[in-house]
């Protein structure tokens, strides 16, 4: 009796090496703080965006004050 499976059958996780399971861990931990990562730059930089288009109109405001006085 042989222990190997049909060609037409896919491993199941008990027939799969244990390094390879780590190794797929690993590579989905990585993934995901690499998107989480983008996430927060993108995050920070729309914000970024944001501060800078309120200290403009905060300067702007301030200049044209200072005009009319």
């Amino acid at each position: 009796m042989s222990l190997m499976k049909g060609q037409g059958e896919s491993p199941s996780l008990d027939d799969l090496p244990l390094s390879t399971l780590e190794y797929d861990t690993t590579w989905l931990l990585e993934c995901q703080t690499m998107y989480e990562t983008d996430k927060t730059t993108e995050m920070l930089n729309r914000n970024a965006k944001q501060q800078a288009k309120t200290c403009n109109a905060v300067d702007t405001a301030g200049t044209e004050e200072k005009r009319e006085v």
